[in-house]
This record gives structure tokens, C-alpha cells and sequence, in this order.
């Protein structure tokens, strides 16, 4: 089971019927009928209005909600509210205490389920099919009026005599939340940045500095206020949030802030850079100072200077071939943070999947291996960079760094960047729902392999006591991968695993 949104982001314009926008999204590739069966069992959720009843939000510890879920587990062991209230597990915790509380009082003060925001159904076919149909999903509503028409469309020739199937919704009955099937992901959701509130965060000195810097600033100069402007934005500020003092980042993955004046020192950052674009980069020749330049630019992400993105892509494309050095290396991460188009996904893809199978020295740096975390990870449509050749490769290269990591006995950083590597390329699965099939022999025996050396690499955490008091998270982590790859995962698994894989 998996959520995907059916409204569109934005409405047709209105007719001169009074009856408000008309809503309508077409979805392809994420919905398909399970062969030899004639159902499909379907969930809708509409948008929640503030005096409907919600599951109360956990809270964070470090912005990780895990720490809490053992407590909602208890809760239901216990029985009953009154067991809740008088329980002192948590008298020590006065956080956990009162999220105790909280979450008791939705669990056994249950809603009306007409209440419910949650509903549920299914989609009778016409007949029993032998082979998986995938299904289109068309969507119109009219909010105003309170109509809405969904069909499953079959994708290919002469299934179902290509009738489409129409969605009853007023057939649909309510459902409380807590007795909705857990959803089981085939594919992680992206990675985000959270970002300071804290306009006082773009006071530092070295932000202003870099702005105020004259035009005809010496090169020399400029690169060393762009380097401290560089490391500025990109380290970490404490926040409060929620009561407690958090870490977060002064800018996310597209170059925005959580402030009005740090939007403004960012688009200033950014033409600051951009003005000195011409006085740096000469020709086509990328020597040092050019690296330095364009590397500690893109920082920004994606609010990097056009002109510094573009020279990056024509830099990218005209050594797709050769010249595997520190420079296409350097180039290559900081292509991960800027590019943000199709176009630029499938030039990185392509570029690291052509020195990876070169074989001529070390094909596949572990910047290769950044560069696809980022782009799968942190851009919604990375995936599209990729096809079904690259995708298949690219899982072989992240078990080798696994595998490597764990017969070298190092469950560290780099063991964890191949395994959110191989995590993130089941987004492609998007595209291809056949990728990394168990069901298919030649994946079947990547996925042993993968899962034989996660497994392994449990044990050896549990055998080394620096680790054992992380032992027990990363038994979560793995396993959750795993689970994955078997279409029953559950989302926060690549945020934690991010965490140890580091940038």
C-alpha cells in the first residue's frame, strides 16, 4: 500500500458554470492490478479540517521521532486510558509523559468514523487477468459541487477490452486511522532539508563581507570570501524548536530559507557571484581557481547562478568520455547540489555510468556514488536520469561498496553510503516496476547477496563495543532497508539512514 496524491496542483480555469475549478490529473505508473486477481482494494483520504480528530504528532528528539514510537506500543498494551494514567514508565520523561497521554486519549477516545477523514473500498474488474496490468488514473472533481470521477485505465493493448473501470466513491465506508493497513513502500520518499527559522542566522559577518566585496576585487580575494561565505551557509545553527535545541540548516535543497531576510542574503549571494563570473572563468579551460569558484558556488543548490550551473553541465558533457581526474570528480558533486532538470540527471547518470563501466582505474569514486544519492535522494524527479541499464549497474556498484565494507569488517560511513545507494535506486522503480524483482532470477541473486551482507554486517556491529550502543538502531536500519526491496517498506528508514551516510 502506498499514498499517492490524485489533485492536481493547480485547477482549470472556471468555467461560466457557477460550480468553482474543475480539478483534473492524469497519473501514470503508480497503481497496477496483481495478476489472477479482480480487486483491488483502495484507500482515499480527503484534506483534513482542523476540528477533525488527529492522531497526536510525535515529538522529536534531535528531529528523529523514533525514540517515541516504543510508547505508542505500551499504550495499547496496557488496555484502557485509566491504565495509561495511572502507569509511571514515564514519570521521569515528562515529554514522554505527556505524549503517553496524548496519544491514549486518541487511541481509546476513539472518533465517530464519519468523522473520519479516511475511507475505503474496492475496484471490481471484468476479469481475472493472467499477467500485472498497469493501470492509469484519471481524475476530474469539482470541490464546489462535491463530484469526483476516478477511472483505472488498463495500460496496453486488448486488457479488459480496453474498458476503463469507474471509482464509486459514494460506495466507499469509513475507516478509523488506526485501522488503516500500514502503508508497505516500494520506494523511499526524498530527503529535505530542514531549515532554521532564525533570521539572525544571516548576521554573520562573513555573509556580508562576501556581498559588500568591490567588482574589481582581485581574484585571489574573492576566492577566499567566497570560501568563508561557502562554509558559512553550509554548517549547521542551533534552533529551538518545540522546546528544545536543535541543529538545522541555514538553506535547504533548493537554496531556500525559512526567513524573509534570508531569502534576500541568499539572492544577493547569489548575484554577487554571478557578477564575477566573467572575470574568473576564461574559455574552456578549467584550471584551480575555476574548480574553486564554481565548486564552493554551488553550495547555494539550487539558487547557484545559472551561468555557474550551465558551465558545469558543458564542462560535465564535453568530458563524458575522458579526463577521470579530481577536477570531473569535484565538478561532478557539485553538479548533485545545482542541477535540477531532467536533462541534467540524465547527463550525470549517463557520465558516471560510462566511467563505471570503463574499468580503467577506480571507476566508481565514492563521489560517483554521492552524486546518485543526491540526485535520487534529494530531487523528486532524479529517478528520470536513470534507465533500466544505468538502474541495474548502479545497484551492482552500491552492493560492491557494501559487500566491500563488510569483509573489511568497517561498518562505518561508507558502508552506509552504499547502502542508501541502493536504497534510493529503488525510486526508479517509479519508471520500471519490475526493477530489482526477488521474483526475477538475475536480481534475486544481487538482492542475497545485498541482504546476506547486511545481515553480516548486524553481527559485526554487535561484536565491536564502540557500536553496541548504536546496535540496535542499525539493526532497525538495515532491516527497514531489506524491507524495501521487498515492497514493505515504511518512510523515515532513508532519513535515519542519510544520517549515518553523512553528506
Amino acid at each position: 500500500m502506498d499514498w499517492t496524491s490524485i489533485r492536481p496542483a493547480k485547477p482549470e480555469p472556471p468555467t461560466e458554470i457557477p460550480e468553482g475549478p474543475t480539478y483534473k490529473n492524469t497519473i501514470d505508473d503508480r497503481f497496477k492490478l496483481t495478476k489472477q486477481t479482480s480487486e483491488m482494494l483502495v484507500y482515499l483520504k480527503k484534506e483534513t479540517r482542523d476540528s477533525e480528530e488527529q492522531c497526536p504528532k510525535k515529538p522529536t528528539i534531535n528531529g528523529n521521532p523514533g525514540f517515541f514510537s516504543p510508547i505508542e506500543n505500551r499504550v495499547k498494551t496496557l488496555g484502557s486510558l485509566d491504565a495509561v494514567l495511572n502507569e509511571h514508565t514515564w514519570d521521569a520523561n515528562p515529554r514522554a509523559k505527556t505524549y503517553a497521554r496524548e496519544y491514549a486519549q486518541w487511541y481509546y477516545w476513539k472518533p465517530d468514523s464519519s468523522k473520519s477523514p479516511y475511507r475505503h473500498g474496492s475496484v471490481p474488474f471484468p476479469s481475472v487477468p493472467k499477467n500485472d496490468v498497469r493501470l492509469t488514473v484519471k481524475v476530474e472533481m469539482r470541490p464546489a459541487s462535491g463530484l469526483a470521477r476516478v477511472e483505472f485505465v488498463p495500460q496496453g493493448d486488448g486488457v479488459f477490452m480496453g474498458r476503463s473501470v469507474a471509482f464509486d466513491y459514494s460506495r466507499m465506508e469509513p475507516v478509523l486511522e488506526d485501522d488503516m493497513p500500514k502503508p508497505e513502500l516500494r520506494w523511499p520518499e526524498t530527503l529535505h532539508f530542514e531549515t532554521t527559522s532564525d533570521s539572525g542566522a544571516f548576521d554573520d559577518p562573513r555573509i556580508q563581507r562576501f556581498i559588500e566585496l568591490p567588482s574589481d576585487v582581485s581574484t585571489e580575494k574573492f576566492i577566499s570570501h567566497l570560501d568563508d561565505m561557502k562554509k558559512t551557509i553550509s554548517s549547521p545553527v542551533q534552533d529551538i524548536r518545540k522546546g528544545q535545541f536543535v541543529f538545522f540548516k541555514r538553506i535547504d535543497e533548493n537554496g531556500e530559507t525559512r526567513s524573509f531576510k534570508g531569502a534576500e542574503m541568499i539572492a544577493k549571494i547569489s548575484s554577487r557571484i554571478a557578477n564575477q563570473y566573467n572575470a574568473i572563468v576564461v574559455g574552456d579551460v578549467v584550471n584551480d581557481t575555476t574548480r574553486q569558484y564554481l565548486v564552493r558556488s554551488s553550495w547555494l543548490w539550487a539558487k547557484t547562478p545559472e551561468v555557474v550551473t550551465q558551465r558545469i553541465y558543458d564542462y560535465l558533457r564535453k568530458h563524458i568520455h575522458h579526463r577521470y581526474d579530481a577536477t570531473w570528480n569535484h565538478l561532478l558533486e557539485s553538479a548533485s547540489r545545482c542541477f535540477t532538470m531532467r536533462i541534467h540527471f540524465r547527463l550525470l547518470c549517463t557520465a558516471i555510468y560510462k566511467r563505471s563501466i570503463n574499468g580503467t582505474g577506480n571507476c566508481f569514486p565514492i563521489h560517483s556514488a554521492r552524486t546518485l544519492i543526491k540526485i535520487l535522494s534529494y530531487r523528486e524527479e532524479g529517478w528520470r536520469g536513470l534507465d533500466r541499464t544505468m538502474a541495474n549497474h548502479f545497484a551492482y556498484r552500491a552492493s560492491e561498496l557494501i559487500c566491500g565494507e563488510v569483509e573489511n569488517r568497517n561498518i562505518k560511513q561508507k558502508f552506509f553510503q552504499g547502502a542508501l545507494l541502493f536504497l534510493a535506486l529503488l525510486r526508479y522503480r517509479i519508471a520500471d516496476a519490475d526493477f530489482l524483482d526477488p521474483k526475477d532470477a538475475t536480481d534475486a541473486s544481487l538482492i542475497k547477496k545485498v541482504e546476506a551482507c547486511m545481515h553480516g554486517a548486524k553481527d559485526i556491529v554487535r561484536e565491536q563495543p564502540g557500536q553496541l550502543n548504536k546496535a540496535d538502531r542499525i539493526d532497525a536500519l538495515i532491516q527497514g532497508t531489506i524491507d524495501f526491496i521487498y515492497s514493505k517498506g515504511q518512510s523515515g528508514i532513508i532519513v535515519d539512514l542519510a544520517e549515518f551516510a553523512g553528506e
